[in-house]
């Protein structure tokens, strides 16, 4: 179980990480974010 979280946090850094390069844009709905990558990627 514990690797399951340790794995999630890894994808959550990723995304901010690709986040600050301006890769990905982030989208909030709901009770959730959504982070899904710009055009033409």
């Amino acid at each position: 179980a514990a690797q399951k979280w340790f794995a999630f946090g890894e994808a959550l850094a990723h995304l901010k990480y690709l986040e600050e390069e301006g890769r990905v844009a982030r989208e909030m709905e709901g009770q959730g974010t959504v982070f899904f990558a710009g055009e033409g990627r």
